[in-house]
Parts: C-alpha cells; structure tokens; sequence
C-alpha cells in the first residue's frame, strides 16, 4: 500500500507542485514520512482497531482507552476543528447528518500527533450517529440507516498530496467498511473541487461497491441544490443549503 501511495502522491505532486526541490529536502520529506507512516498506522490499530463496533450506539460503551464514549471529551480543540452536526431527517425519515469535511484539516492532527485523540473523537461520532438510528425507530417505522450531506467545499490539495494523511484515511476507511455497509443509506457530497474527487478515487478500491451509496456533486450550487431539495426537506437543512431560516439543528458537536 505504501508504495502506491507514494506513486500516486508523487503524480498529484507533480501536477499540482514545484520541481525546484533539491535532493536533499526530497530526503528530509521522505524520513518525516516514513516516521509519520509509522506513526498513522500504529494509531489506526490503537483506536478503531481496537473498538468492538458492534456495540456502537449501545449504553454504557467504553473507548480502547477505558473512557465512556459518551463522556469522553476530545483535547486540542478537536470538536472546534472537526464539528458536526444531526440536522433533521431526510425524505424517508432517516436521520440526517452535516458536516463540512472540506474544512476538516486532518494533515494538522496527523503531524500534531493527535490521531489517538482524533481517533476516539471519530468513535464518539460513530457512536452518536447509531444512536440517532435508535432514536428514530420505531415498531412501525423501522430505521435501519442514516443519511448524510458531507461539503468537501475548501479542501486544498495539500490534505490528498499527504501520504501519511491519505494512508490514515485509507487504512481507517478499510476497518470502517462493515459499519459503513451496514449503517449507512444515503451520502450526498457536496462542492467537490479537485481535491475532493481526488480522495474520492483513492478510497474506490478500499469502499468498492459501497460508493453506490454515495452521490457526488461538484462546485456549481445552482446544479446541485434543486437535486438535493428533491430528497430532503427544506426544515431539515441549513438556509444556505436551500433550506429555511427558521431550521435549527437538533444536535450540534463542535
């Protein structure tokens, strides 16, 4: 995995970067990588390796580090940096889910060292998007899934020219799979730029058929915003996402 990364990042490099790099800073970068590749994967086994999923969204669960999921409260202002939030439901009455991956600087918590706390974070996430299923169903209204809008609005080159970062996502996507398969029923992307299809492409070997799952809009909102009102109510989403002024989401993290 490691050298397609490395093949693949230098391609995105070479079309999107400078050629004037000496040797010598070729090597540094090359060392920071490996330190940090070591680093990611080691990270990646520690939390979402470690959690036995199937009790997400269950009571009274604890993290790999022995902290209630429910009570855990992520360090470096890590909910700031990476907020969320469940804003309603969508045409099926699935519960609906935000959030604005684009602004998501994960490349910062990868060379900060702060994947193990980013890493419980994510679980929590998790955690909180199953029990939104939970809460939702009902003996004569089944919900199964959730439904999700993720912006990739802002999402700059450097994050997927990264390969620790890009093997982070990777290698996280890949544990994430059966979860994915089994919780998720709709995600719609928003103003994906370059970068964001990009990612897109990096994780269709790892996500394979799940991607049907998955609707893809680029940067022209005029083109996406009719498409998305046709599947969730305008009450259940933001004013500038073609909702109403008086929305107000249900659960805002972050």
């Amino acid at each position: 995995m490691k050298l397609i990364l490395t093949a693949l990042i230098i391609l995105l490099s070479g079309a999107v970067g400078s050629h004037s790099q000496t040797e010598q800073s070729n090597s540094v970068s090359e060392n920071q990588n490996d330190r940090l590749l070591e680093y990611v994967l080691n990270e990646v086994q520690e939390t979402f390796g470690k959690m036995d999923w199937t009790l997400l969204g269950e009571e009274n669960v604890t993290l790999p580090n022995g902290e209630n999921i429910e009570e855990y409260e992520a360090p470096y202002g890590i909910p700031q940096r990476f907020p969320y939030y469940l804003a309603g439901v969508d045409e099926e009455k699935r519960p609906l889910w935000i959030s604005e991956w684009g602004k998501w600087n994960l490349k910062e918590a990868v060379e900060e060292n702060q994947l193990r706390e980013f890493g419980f974070y994510f679980l929590q996430l998790s955690h909180r998007v199953i029990k939104s299923i939970y809460g939702r169903s009902t003996s004569d209204l089944p919900i199964t899934r959730v439904s999700c809008i993720l912006d990739f609005g802002d999402l700059n080159v450097e994050q997927v020219v990264h390969v620790p970062t890009v093997t982070y996502v990777l290698t996280a996507a890949r544990l994430y799979r059966e979860i994915i398969e089994k919780r998720l029923g709709e995600a719609t992307v928003i103003n994906a730029n370059y970068p964001a299809v990009t990612l897109i492409n990096l994780l269709r070997p790892v996500l394979g058929g799940l991607l049907n799952r998955v609707t893809v809009h680029g940067t022209n909102k005029s083109r996406w915003l009719p498409k998305l009102l046709r599947k969730i109510p305008p009450s259940s989403i933001p004013e500038w996402y073609g909702g109403t002024k008086e929305f107000k989401p249900i659960e805002v993290y972050g």
